[in-house]
């Protein structure tokens, strides 16, 4: 329903989703119908409303594991700026090499995983949230 930008259909399948499904037992499924629930809501420009679904999305990721070791599971979320006053900064160099403009068509090969999944993603206009790792 999302593709065919029914967002008033799609936000009642979600709320539907969350009330059919036991949040203790499913919780993956709450996060996702939270998460897309926000999205639906936002694109009706219900934007208080969409940061509190994406709000609970994230509370419910508390505690979900990696099937990576337990010392290298992490999140990573990644946002996308459609205006940008100003230049980047490096406020992290112990973590990251450098932070700099390129070109869409010029995208390192060496780039963090994560990140490049969820930038080509976007490009591609794929899934909003990825479970990449998650189990």
């Amino acid at each position: 329903m999302t593709d065919l930008a029914d967002h008033i259909g799609t936000e009642q399948q979600h709320r539907d989703a969350l009330t059919r499904w036991d949040p203790v037992k499913y919780k993956r499924v709450h996060m996702l119908s939270y998460a897309d629930l926000g999205d639906s809501l936002a694109a009706q420009a219900r934007a208080d409303e969409a940061v509190a679904a994406w709000t609970r999305a994230l509370n419910l990721m508390d505690g979900m594991t990696s099937d990576r070791t337990r010392k290298a599971s992490f999140l990573t979320v990644v946002f996308a700026a459609h205006e940008w006053a100003g230049e980047p900064e490096n406020r992290e160099p112990q973590k990251h090499a450098q932070v700099c403009w390129i070109d869409i068509d010029a995208i390192p090969e060496t780039f963090v995983a994560t990140t490049a999944t969820a930038l080509h993603r976007y490009l591609a206009k794929g899934a909003d949230v990825s479970l990449d790792g998650w189990g």
